[in-house]
């Protein structure tokens, strides 16, 4: 749940500075040779091979111990290690660092962009994004920045006064429009044209996202007709519609509409048979997002997995137990029970994961990355184990974080998303095997991005 931008350190939060510590530069190199490392080739896992890496793809795939290093070659021994495609996030943010939201500071985008590759998610969707976003991918096409693969949203589309600006709003208050300026709105089919219009000219985006989300109940949401229009003229402008729909129901019509991937399963309702039987018909990818809504509390009581203790400095691990006594959720009415209404939504959302991927509907691993307690590029790992926990075998599981995002976000060349000769050598090599423990992927070793070896060096 997006809840905050950066300028709400400015109302008095007090936290400044790095807040994510793990810092990652490039080491590009004549070429690598991974051995006798076993491969899950984003498909099937393949037993263990030799992998050579050069000019930024994979370049050969060979039986264990049949390929030679050439002069000027690195070599990593993989012996008791996996070889994976590098993970794909497909719902993330560069907006907060993913603190509670009594503790929250100003977002750092070299950090954030850091954080994902440190993790191993070497490509992402962010979901919404403005200048400030469209500029951290510039600086990574470019080379001057390490971080992730980048797909922007432009700018998210709600109703007056809807969600999530809602929220902003009785957090902030006067403030709030400091921190809209991601979020447009529209309250007609006429208004929701011109949005799409003006996004397009503005960042020309491959995506766009709408949001119809009534939280807390009785929150305005977009009008059916200002939905459909804004998905419609998406496609007419060949941008590929997203959206964030909490009730079923605007989830069906959303559907129909041509919306291209929905950025949670719906939280407001449990989706029916027919409607299950009409999703799976049109194939709509589903992003799977499992933690957004209870996160926080998870680090609370683990006190954080390895690579939020690694991301994370010990004083921000530490706020997620130290709510303060008189805090209060922001926009939600007095009587509002918000831990009920937060279980309550999670039911949905696992039983809507669950129903989709038995019916058959596309699956992909996302984690709404910002949201309270989920921390941008640790996430995906504790995603993962969730997609395992709703019923997905861990063959699943890995596809929908590799090859399966990757052919929907690059249809025409699929060029990236499997261990294969030709394929963009962004690689990830994780301790153990995640075919029989997913938690293995979290045993991040090395991480690769257009072939290039990262460094990893957490900044005390």
């Amino acid at each position: 749940m997006r809840f905050l931008f950066c300028v709400v350190a400015v109302v008095g939060s007090g936290c400044a500075g790095h807040q994510l510590v793990g810092q990652v530069t490039a080491m590009p190199s004549k070429g690598l040779l991974v051995q006798q490392v076993n491969v899950f080739d984003g498909e099937h896992g393949i037993g263990a091979r030799d992998v050579r890496i050069k000019d930024g793809v994979v370049a050969e795939v060979a039986e264990a111990g049949t390929l030679i290093a050439t002069e000027g070659e690195e070599r990593i021994d993989g012996t008791g290690r996996t070889l994976l495609p590098g993970l794909i996030d497909m719902h993330a943010h560069f907006e907060t660092h993913g603190e509670p939201l009594w503790a929250v500071g100003f977002p750092n985008g070299p950090d954030i962009a850091n954080a994902y590759v440190w993790a191993g998610v070497t490509t992402a969707l962010v979901m919404q994004a403005a200048a400030d976003q469209f500029r951290i991918a510039r600086k990574i096409r470019e080379g001057e920045l390490a971080g992730p693969h980048l797909y922007l949203t432009g700018p998210r589309l709600t109703a007056p006064d809807g969600f999530p600006i809602n929220l902003y709003r009785g957090l902030l208050g006067p403030l709030a429009f400091l921190a809209t300026g991601a979020m447009h709105t529209a309250t007609t089919a006429d208004e929701a044209r011109a949005d799409v219009d003006r996004t397009a000219d503005e960042f020309a985006p491959e995506f766009d996202k709408i949001t119809s989300d009534a939280f807390p109940p009785g929150t305005p949401k977009l009008t059916t007709e200002a939905m459909t229009a804004a998905i419609k003229r998406s496609r007419e402008l060949k941008i590929r519609p997203t959206a964030h729909i909490g009730d079923p129901a605007d989830v069906m019509l959303a559907a129909e509409a041509g919306l291209e991937l929905f950025a949670h399963p719906p939280t407001g309702g449990v989706l029916g048979p027919e409607q299950l039987a009409r999703l799976a018909e049109l194939k709509i990818p589903f992003v799977s997002t499992q933690r957004f809504l209870t996160a926080p509390d998870e680090i609370a009581e683990d006190r954080g997995s390895v690579l939020e203790r690694e991301l994370l400095t010990p004083k921000l691990l530490a706020s997620f137990n130290e709510k303060p006594a008189d805090f209060k959720y922001p926009a939600v009415p007095e009587g509002f029970d918000v831990a009920s209404a937060l279980k309550h939504y999670r039911e949905n959302l696992r039983t809507n994961l669950k129903h989709l991927h038995e019916a058959g509907v596309p699956v992909f691993a996302g984690t709404d990355a910002g949201s309270p307690g989920v921390v941008p590029g640790a996430a995906i790992h504790r995603e993962l184990r969730a997609m395992v926990e709703a019923g997905l075998s861990n063959e699943e599981v890995l596809r929908a974080a590799t090859s399966a995002p990757a052919d929907f976000l690059d249809p025409a060349k699929k060029s990236f998303g499997r261990v294969a000769v030709g394929q963009r050598a962004d690689l990830v090599i994780v301790e153990g095997d995640p075919l029989t423990n997913i938690s293995a992927t979290e045993n991040v070793r090395e991480v690769f991005v257009d072939g290039a070896r990262l460094q990893r060096v957490r900044r005390e």
